[in-house]
């Protein structure tokens, strides 16, 4: 049985499972059983005619807690001073950190106020009593997902738990958003949500669960639709454990493989990423340390970054952005250091496959007893097309380990359940994390912020004013013995028995872990220092300090630094030692010494480090190339479905370009269409084999034509032509021309690439909006699904969001930036499309970090705001 079947190549659920599934999608887990035989060895460990077990059958804790309201804090009220830099940029000032984040909330309220106002509704379970079923029950999904998981009533018990400082931000951040609309009148708050009903004050509960829903984003909010439609067997159904699809035979094994990730992961194009550097003294002109954030999200919904300065004189002084809605600062820096991140490769939950009772498939075995699965009933209402409310009711299903999951081809049977725990389920540490990580002065200090992580999903890249470099993934990663994962690697490569093959198949489909439920030494080991019982301490987590560079670009920890690769950590966290993305390897490449962008001394400089967003510089132009133009060259037209199409223009566009995305040449929609005809005859591949010892350079040059047949360079040449044609373009169109992003009814030129093309910038369509307010992206007529090409272009609202370049120097920082959407969602604010117009010339903004500094700035006013 293959471990690991090859087209999953480059899948992993680490980074699939982020984007979630689309809440305006409707989509729906296929709950349909699979009905051919089981082979011997794939059977379930029970015996399905056994009806004789009397042992008595033990009732679990629940899994969906309830707790009473938290103690209430002492009343206080809040001030802030927010002064108001160009491009709508808040600094916020206050005298404790409360107050700061209460501007903060002001501030973020103001130019976000609806996708706010959308997300604590959806987190309320209230879209389908608000809006109606949805589109395919989409809202009534989202709404049963929600209570499914528990989430309030979660969030509910985090709050008497989580620390005072943390409970303190919580309820600043809900008196900013109260403020916001208290004084605006929910008639007067922007479009598209002005005078809408559901626009109504927050509390403590919903910040808090909307927090909780951020930090699962990564982990168990995947499941959260098919918790919400997952349905035990009925008890007379005498189909045993449906591994039916496993048969032994190769083509078996890839069909389930390919419909387990297809379900787990219904918005397989919402694939977040980042490319982030911290560089040390030894690579740095200076020999300051540097640091270069470019993360990549949407540029709509809840996942839009939102930048200000925060100030507390002699406490806190911070650059940076945040989430939407979350406090203090994500991803920034102050004077003495700076990080970023990446979506990490760890896997920050794990699944169990359980025994059932044959004679009820409602009690599983754990060890000697008999457990009764927990139960949760809920209710969502739903507005009729008349106005009136219908409920619509659910009982849901759970294990000791967390809800029960039915999902084709591995559905809920009487042999056999999948369940999972998610690591971050009991995350409350996030806000006293982050702000540690502001604060702090060292990298002892920095680092000593991960002895108790609320990092939920993402690698952290540090550089700091002394030229040290510092990668860790502090994620929330269980901890599984020795044992187990030794288990675990024999399962994946010898199948066995159901829990060796559902281990096997559940690897193989999307890259996550599956242990036995039944066995007590498959839970989590428990660690003294660990900072939740049953995560890896941070002292075991990958983690690299040098003085000279590290990175990452959504491949695993292994890669951090190419001199010294990172080796010997939980397989939970990623792989070692396996071939990389095109865009890792464009990353190393551009950090090696002998590569032309930290120029011929191979230090960089802060023009040299700006240049990494503005150069356009994609991997599979600079390896393919100039082998499809050797090919085309004299060819005048090839044969596609018995018609001739002319490809003599389209290769001598391909040799006139330099092989860069940049919006003024002709060249990159041509090539983007080119390797979508290779992708579609599978000949979208590298000749060469890979050397993890020379990872960087392998595999290199595209496969080579065949020996007999049309050679694809020439067909995917004759696609491209057609492509373009059908939706208006010649071969010849220049990136901006085709490339684009809308701002009302402005067109603007996006520059960026994908990362099938291995692409350091990145711009594109994706489907993760996370949103239902009304989509102003929409596209022209499909003519290239693959390509995304339509009858308007590229459209893009995925992509780069926040990019920073920032030189510590003895001065302070020297630190340039572009939020590439714009500030605000507001369509009537200045700052809607100010820093996107800029973004598309390849300007910057200098970022003001001093009190000097600010005063320059002739857009600058002040507000003060207090809650009274």
């Amino acid at each position: 049985m293959n471990a690991k079947p090859t087209w999953i190549l480059g899948v992993c659920l680490a980074t699939l499972a982020f984007a979630g599934c689309d809440d305006d999608t409707g989509s729906v887990a296929d709950t349909s059983d699979v009905s051919d035989d089981v082979s011997d060895d794939a059977t379930a460990d029970v015996d399905p005619t056994d009806t004789t077990d009397d042992r008595p059958i033990v009732d679990i804790e629940p899994w969906v807690p309830s707790c009473d309201a938290p103690p209430e804090l002492a009343t206080r009220t809040y001030d802030a001073t927010i002064r108001w830099a160009s491009y709508g940029v808040p600094y916020i000032t206050a005298d404790d950190l409360p107050n700061v984040v209460f501007g903060q909330s002001y501030a973020m309220t103001r130019d976000h106020i609806c996708t706010l106002a959308d997300q604590y509704l959806a987190t309320r379970s209230e879209r389908a009593q608000t809006f109606g079923a949805g589109t395919n029950n989409s809202h009534v999904i989202s709404d049963l997902s929600w209570k499914s998981l528990g989430l309030r009533e979660h969030a509910q018990c985090q709050l008497a738990t989580m620390s005072e400082q943390s409970r303190e931000f919580v309820r600043a951040v809900a008196a900013g958003y109260n403020k916001y609309l208290a004084e605006t009148g929910v008639d007067a708050i922007p479009e598209p949500c002005r005078g809408a009903e559901w626009v109504k004050p927050i509390d403590e509960l919903d910040v808090a669960a909307y927090y909780l829903a951020v930090v699962m984003r990564g982990s168990g909010d995947v499941f959260r639709n098919i918790v919400a439609t997952s349905e035990p067997p009925s008890t007379t159904d005498t189909t045993e454990g449906s591994l039916s699809a496993l048969s032994q035979s190769d083509e078996a094994m890839e069909q389930a493989a390919r419909e387990l990730s297809r379900q787990v992961n219904t918005a397989a194009m919402g694939h977040l990423g980042s490319n982030g550097w911290g560089i040390g003294s030894e690579r740095t002109e200076s020999g300051n340390g540097m640091l270069l954030s470019n993360p990549h999200f949407p540029w709509e919904g809840s996942l839009r970054f939102y930048e200000s300065h925060l100030t507390v004189p002699g406490e806190l002084n911070v650059h940076g952005v945040s989430l939407v809605g979350t406090p203090s600062v994500l991803i920034g820096f102050n004077e003495h250091l700076g990080w970023t991140h990446t979506v990490s490769t760890s896997n920050r939950f794990s699944m169990y496959v359980l025994s059932l009772d044959p004679s009820d498939p409602t009690v599983y075995q754990y060890e000697d007893e008999r457990r009764r699965m927990a139960t949760h009933d809920v209710t969502v209402m739903v507005k009729g097309d008349d106005g009136t409310l219908s409920p619509v009711d659910k009982t849901v299903y759970y294990s000791h380990y967390g809800p029960i999951i039915s999902v084709a081809p591995v559905t809920w049977n009487n042999g056999y359940a999948l369940t999972y725990r998610d690591a971050n389920l009991n995350n409350t540490r996030m806000f006293d994390h982050w702000l540690a990580k502001d604060k702090a002065t060292t990298l002892e200090e920095f680092r000593a912020s991960y002895d108790d992580s609320g990092i939920p999903w993402v690698n952290t890249m540090y550089a700091d004013k002394l030229g040290n470099a510092f990668y860790i993934d502090g994620t929330q990663v269980p901890h599984l013995s020795d044992d187990v994962i030794d288990w675990w690697r024999t399962a994946i490569v010898e199948g066995g028995r159901l829990a060796e093959t559902m281990a096997t198949l559940v690897w193989g489909g999307f890259g996550a872990f599956c242990f036995d439920g039944s066995i007590a030494s498959h839970e989590w080991v428990v660690e003294d220092d660990a900072f939740e019982p049953g995560l890896v301490p941070s002292r075991l987590a990958p983690q690299l300090a040098n003085t000279s560079y590290v990175m990452n670009a959504n491949d695993s920890y292994w890669f951090s630094n190419a001199e010294t690769p990172i080796e010997g950590f939980s397989p939970l966290y990623g792989s070692e030692r396996t071939q990389l993305t095109p865009r890792t390897r464009l990353n190393a490449r551009q950090l090696s010494l002998d590569d032309p962008a930290s120029g011929a001394d191979g230090k960089f400089s802060l023009d040299e480090l700006k240049a990494m967003r503005t150069n356009g510089r994609n991997f599979l132009s600079e390896e393919f190339l100039d082998d499809v133009v050797g090919r085309c060259l004299g060819v005048d037209s090839v044969t596609i479905d018995d018609a001739s199409v002319p490809i003599a223009a389209a290769c001598d566009v391909l040799d006139l370009w330099d092989g860069t995305q940049r919006l003024e040449l002709a060249g990159p929609p041509l090539w983007r269409e080119v390797l979508s005809g290779l992708r579609a005859q599978e000949a979208l591949a590298f000749d060469g084999e890979f050397d993890a010892d020379d990872a960087i350079a392998t595999p290199a040059g595209l496969l080579q034509a065949p020996d007999e047949g049309v050679d694809p360079v020439l067909v995917a040449l004759g696609m491209a032509t057609n492509h373009l044609a059908e939706a208006g373009f010649p071969v010849d169109v220049t990136f901006g021309d085709t490339q684009y992003t809308l701002k009302g009814d402005e067109r603007i030129p996006v520059p960026g690439g994908f990362d099938s093309e291995g692409s350091f910038n990145i711009a594109r369509y994706g489907l993760d909006r996370s949103t239902v307010l009304p989509n102003r992206l929409v596209r022209g007529d499909v003519v290239n699904s693959d390509s995304g090409l339509t009858s308007d272009g590229y459209l893009v609202n995925y992509g780069n969001s926040i990019v920073m370049a920032v030189e510590f120097t003895p001065d302070g920082p020297d630190a340039f930036g572009i939020l590439t959407y714009s500030q605000s969602s507001d369509p009537d604010s200045p700052h809607f499309a100010d820093q996107t117009q800029l973004y598309s010339t390849d300007g910057w903004r200098q970022i003001a970090f001093t009190e000097e500094e600010l005063a320059a700035d002739p857009n600058l006013t002040t507000q003060v705001i207090s809650s009274e």
